[in-house]
């Protein structure tokens, strides 16, 4: 497996060593240790950029995952650093398992999970999922 981390902000500081260990982590739960994914941790303007141009929505937003269609490279995840802040501080939660959280919620994505497609039973899914593994890898519960 290999996960790609690159930290392209400089406003919050992450230690990307630990991170990536974590996301390795959240790859092997998900059974995707043999592909390649990357991740890009960036600023609020950044992602703002990527949301507009690719969603049509003009606001940073905490992640974005683009998926690749063939391959061993599943995709891109997008993360903002600052929205990640921020929520972690609203959630009470440490930065690192916020980003990790993110990261979680973009590769769901990438490997077909999806709760915008206006079905509550694949939201469902997702969320389901989504708190087995963070409850998994971090020793506590979301609710």
């Amino acid at each position: 497996m290999s996960i790609h981390l690159l930290n392209t902000q400089e406003k919050i500081p992450i230690d990307t060593r630990r991170l990536k260990a974590i996301f390795r982590q959240i790859a092997k739960e998900l059974q995707v240790e043999d592909r390649e994914i990357s991740c890009v941790i960036t600023d609020d303007e950044h992602i703002r950029e990527l949301n507009l141009r690719y969603l049509k929505r003009n606001k940073p937003t905490n992640v974005l995952s683009f998926p690749l269609e063939s391959g061993k490279h599943l995709g891109d995840i997008v993360i903002s650093a600052e929205t990640a802040e921020r929520d972690a501080r609203g959630g009470n939660l440490p930065l690192l398992d916020e980003l990790a959280f993110l990261f979680l919620h973009g590769l769901l994505h990438l490997i077909g999970y999806n709760h915008e497609d206006g079905d509550p039973g694949k939201a469902k899914e997702m969320e389901r999922k989504e708190r087995e593994i963070f409850s998994s890898i971090s020793g506590y519960d979301l609710d």
